[in-house]
């Protein structure tokens, strides 16, 4: 229902319904815009989902701005012109002016209501009070400044560190015991009523954000069900789901590694559910993926899990702490129940207003909203925002997007057409965005500036309430792939939004989706620092970029993508089917006719696919370093550059592979490379890492160079390693804006050329270094331990590892002494002994640094130990148990210290007795160390009831095979029984290699049996090496 508070406002609603019934057509139906489509769909006005997207009136149904009456509140008062306003939630009045921040009649303001029906004027300061908090009220700014005079919207007194609070929640009170260890509160009833108009999508308890009731819990596997079999087009069936009846509640399913599908149960019969719109899983079945249930009472079994009931207005509480008290459980009011863009803060009228400019938010705490944090309304009238500064505002725990700058301006005045636009000349700078659900950032702007701002959490799957990533229940999934990113630059029309940006200093941590995805041309992103990107999905990055139609058509062109670290990316597959469960997160995923795209300077570590993918385009590859790329189970490219369209020079770069299925580059066709030299192709562990044509052909570096007739300049590894081996190579990483000295300790390391790098090594801001380790320490050993001061003495030896002479000068600390044999000037290569003592006495432990200072960098240091005792821990055979604590490498003791081992056998083992420096049949040991010891646990292997097992330390037991086949991963090997096996084997682990090894013994201990299998055995994909079976 509309509310009309004023009769301005009615005037205006009368003269808009009439203009409605002379064109035709009554007042705009509400458009949503489906990002993966590209098209606008209905929805109906009286839509009461969960935020599903964004709406927009179409431009043929809207009047224009220069018809539309400017709406003026009554109770606005008149005051001159950069006027300061105090607002207070705990001393204010909205009878006082407002004026000072003091008390008495010209003190603060008490509400956001009042600021919103002030009437601004160019230079005017609205500040609230530090410490304040404001609930349920959303803070709409309508008014605009000037180049001269912002209006800016901040908090007093300056300088404060407790930013005043914006909160969508409300506190919950009068809860009741329902059944068990659940509670419920009625949200009409008592100090409720009035506060929960449409009832709470979060619940929070004190500082903590509560997980919405879900089947199954998050620790049970990987939190997902999987899906037995779809016999409709909105039918699936699970064996598994428990019983009753599930209706009302929301499935969230896996439709591909990209995308999580929200469908709203409607029926269920026995192990079957029915949903509200048709699945849309990949290749349109969703058997074999996983799904979750939440919004459901029955899902309520863990601490702190709750579920609303709009049918009773009630929500429920699953927790072991009793009877929640007052103050305790608050939720975030769900003030709206369409799926328009709201947030606790406004940045124009929705429908009737114009865009604002020249206005400034800063310093605000907002938080807990039903759906954004800080927003653009769905539309504007004639003019889209510009010229607004947002920054050091603080943004957490908001169920949709934490900053959303996306309206569709109707009746456009500008010159420029109808469409999404997200405003011009913006900034938004040094804002932390905390746990939004849908994403960080999503900017359809132009010309502007997101700088300096961090991003965290976005879309975690703990978190998730009813809209989950913000996917629609429908069939038209609205935004799907791309929810769950942390910065989204989109475009509408190429030349009104999504170009000319510059996203430069941010840092962005566990994003669900992209870290960044880049929309549209001429942008640039520079030094921003990403960790654990695609957190929750798969087959993304930590930046993307994704064009459109073709090459010459792609409104995705003329990128710059430079000097960003990029870490750690998972690229999350959980809930997938077999076929697409290896894990597949990238550095930089430059896709789909991206034209002209620069990648330069970045430094991408540790990723589970390729680092760098050029998809069907084009550009400029230099300067990169790409480690540890490839660390999944699929075989790729540190840089990989696929499809017939695409081209690109790769040249400067760093590739260095470190496992066996990690290739330096990939290129189906030297077409691709327009040119390629001065790189590095390192690869240790194998020596045809790079890969080549549609049938994958492997070669080696001076292969490819005679093949290719490319690289001539480039260089590749002068050492090889065994694979398993620990790899010889590190990688520094400077992710600040200031240089960073780093200390190599008492090490010799050499660059990728062999130039030698000891002592202290700089890096500049937002660079990598690769060091090779060279085997020499300068000074070993450089840990000494004296049980007591009668222990005698221990020696080191001082090796000058550096190309020069050495001039060492030696220090120790008090109660130890030294002596050497260092010669003032110590000739390269040369060495000398050190002879150290302890000589404090007592029974205390004491520690001591002994130092040498010299002239090649930074001093060489050993720590040393008095009154220290090891004990040293063992285990027989290997493999078959652990003990706790741990001491495989050694335990510290002061002398006289009660220390208690624990054995905890490994399965098909039991624990059999204590050895070496003990003698024991208990399990637990427990003795007074007044020396230094070494002890053994012993086990003894006992029958174990699985036929086969993953060999490991320990291993792990099946009872068939396709079970043991389907938890391996790449170079697992599989020991079998010497049994017969029966049932059809069949294999798909894509990109994999297992070995099945067979003719074990009940215990393993030989395999000089044979195994059979009589079945069908059948490998869809993957690489199966087959040892001592028998296949009939």
């Amino acid at each position: 229902m509309l509310r009309l508070k004023t009769a301005s406002q009615a005037r205006v609603f009368i003269w808009l319904l009439a203009l409605g019934l002379i064109l035709g057509h009554p007042l705009p139906p509400k458009k949503v815009w489906a990002a993966d489509t590209g098209s606008y769909t209905d929805h109906s006005p009286q839509s009461t989902d969960a935020y599903q997207g964004v709406v927009a009136a179409s431009s043929e149904q809207v009047v224009k701005a220069s018809s539309i009456p400017t709406v003026t509140s009554l109770e606005s008062k008149i005051y001159a012109t950069n006027t300061t306003y105090y607002v207070s939630s705990s001393e204010g009045t909205d009878s006082n002016t407002g004026l000072s921040s003091g008390t008495g009649s010209d003190g603060p303001f008490k509400t956001i209501a009042k600021v919103n029906a002030l009437a601004l004027q160019p230079g005017d300061t609205v500040l609230f009070k530090c410490g304040d908090t404001w609930r349920g009220e959303m803070l709409t700014i309508t008014k605009s400044g000037t180049e001269t005079n912002l209006i800016t919207f901040g908090s007093y007194p300056a300088g404060c560190i407790n930013k005043p609070i914006v909160s969508g929640a409300q506190s919950i009170s009068g809860w009741s015991a329902y059944s068990g260890t659940i509670y419920y509160a009625d949200l009409s009833a008592g100090a409720n009523a009035g506060k929960f108009p449409h009832g709470v999508n979060q619940l929070f308890r004190n500082s903590d954000r509560l997980t919405l009731g879900r089947w199954p819990n998050l620790d049970a596997g990987d939190g997902y069900a999987t899906i037995d079999s779809q016999p409709a087009a909105n039918r699936f069936t699970d064996a598994q789901l428990p019983t009753g009846d599930w209706s009302g509640a929301v499935a969230h399913i896996k439709g591909m590694r990209w995308y999580i599908l929200n469908r709203q149960v409607t029926a269920d019969s026995g192990s079957t559910l029915t949903v509200g719109a048709n699945l849309d899983c990949w290749d349109g079945n969703c058997t074999g993926w996983g799904y979750f249930l939440n919004n459901h009472l029955s899902t309520l079994d863990r601490e702190g899990e709750w579920y609303y009931n709009p049918a009773n207005n009630r929500v429920y509480l699953y927790t072991e702490l009793g009877t929640p008290a007052a103050g305790q459980i608050e939720g975030s009011v769900v003030l709206k129940t369409d799926d328009r863009s709201w947030g606790g803060v406004m940045l124009g009228q929705d429908l009737t207003g114009s865009g604002i400019s020249y206005v400034g938010v800063e310093n605000l705490d907002v938080r807990r909203w039903f759906r954004h944090g800080i927003a653009t309304p769905t539309n504007l009238a004639g003019y889209e925002n510009h010229h607004l500064t947002l920054q050091n505002n603080s943004v957490m725990d908001v169920d949709g997007i934490g900053i959303n700058l996306m309206t569709w301006v109707y009746s456009a005045q500008d010159g420029r057409p109808d469409g999404w636009r997200g405003g011009y000349n913006l900034t938004v700078s040094t804002n932390t965005i905390e746990r939004a659900n849908s994403m960080g950032i999503n900017v359809y702007a132009r010309q502007s500036t997101l700088i300096d701002n961090v991003i965290r959490n976005v879309g975690l799957v703990k978190n998730l309430g009813a809209a989950g990533l913000g996917c629609a229940y429908d069939a038209s999934g609205g935004s799907c792939t791309e929810d769950g990113d942390g910065i989204r630059i989109k475009i509408d029309k190429a030349d009104d939004t999504g170009n000319n940006n510059t996203i430069t200093g941010n840092r962005l941590e566990q994003i669900a989706y992209n870290g960044v995805d880049l929309f549209g041309h001429h942008n640039t992103l520079d030094r921003n620092v990403i960790t654990q990107a695609c957190y929750t999905k798969g087959d993304c990055g930590g930046v993307r970029t994704f064009g459109n139609d073709n090459l010459a058509a792609s409104a995705v062109h003329d990128l710059t993508i430079s000097n960003n670290i990029i870490v750690d990316i998972p690229g999350n597959t959980d809930g997938c089917n077999s076929t697409y469960r290896p894990l597949f997160g990238m550095g930089l995923y430059i896709d789909n006719y991206s034209r002209d795209v620069l990648v330069t300077g970045n430094s991408i570590i540790n990723t589970t696919f390729t680092g760098i993918l050029y998809q069907e385009s084009t550009g400029q590859i230099r300067q990169n370093t790409v480690y540890n790329a490839a660390a999944g189970t699929m075989y790729t490219g540190q840089i990989n550059l696929a499809g017939s369209n695409t081209r690109a020079t790769v040249s400067n770069n760093i590739m260095y592979g470190l496992t066996n299925n990690a290739w330096t580059v990939y290129t189906p066709s030297l077409s691709n490379l327009l040119s390629s030299d001065y790189n590095y192709f390192f690869q240790p562990y194998i020596t045809n890492h790079i890969g080549y044509g549609p049938n994958w052909t492997r070669y080696t570096f001076a292969g490819w160079k005679s093949f290719s007739s490319l690289d001539s300049h480039s260089k590749t590894n002068w050492f090889t390693q065994n694979s398993g081996d620990t790899p010889l190579s590190a990688i520094l990483y400077n992710d600040t804006k200031n240089s960073q000295q780093i200390d190599l300790g008492n090490k010799r390391y050499l660059d990728l050329d062999q130039n030698q790098i000891t002592g202290n090594l700089t890096l500049a801001p937002f660079t990598s270094k690769v060091l090779i380790g060279s085997g020499e320490s300068p000074l070993v050993p450089d840990l000494l331990y004296f049980e007591t001061s009668a222990s005698p003495p221990q020696t080191m030896t001082l090796k000058n590892i550096t190309g020069n002479s050495l001039t060492p000068v030696i220090t120790i600390s008090p109660g130890f002494d030294q002596s050497n044999t260092c010669p003032t000037n110590l000739a390269a290569g040369q060495t000398c002994i050190i002879t150290v003592s302890f000589t404090d006495g007592g029974t205390s432990m004491e520690t001591g640094t002994l130092t040498i200072s010299h002239n090649a960098g930074a001093p060489y240091t050993a720590s040393l130990y008095g009154n220290l005792l090891t004990l040293t821990t063992t285990v027989s055979p290997p493999g078959a148990g652990t003990v706790t604590p741990d001491c495989s490498v050694g335990c510290n003791y002061s002398i006289g210290s009660l220390v208690t081992l624990s054995p905890t056998p490994a399965t098909g083992y039991t624990f059999s007795s204590w050895s070496g420096d003990a003698s024991s049949l208990n399990g637990p040991l427990t003795f007074t160390l007044n020396g230094s010891r070494t002890i053994t646990a012993n086990f003894d292997a006992t029958p174990v009831t699985g036929t086969m097992r993953i060999a490991g330390s320990p291993p792990t037991y099946f009872s068939s095979l396709q079970q043991a086949y389907a938890a391996a991963i790449n170079n697992d090997v599989i020991q079998m029984q010497a049994t017969t096996y029966d049932n059809t084997q069949a294999f798909d682990l894509y990109g994999a290699s297992v070995t099945l090894k067979g003719g074990y013994n009940a215990t393993y201990s030989n395999n000089v049996g044979q195994t059979v299998i009589t079945s069908p055995f059948i490998v869809k994909s993957g690489t199966i090496t087959v040892e001592n079976i028998t296949i009939n």
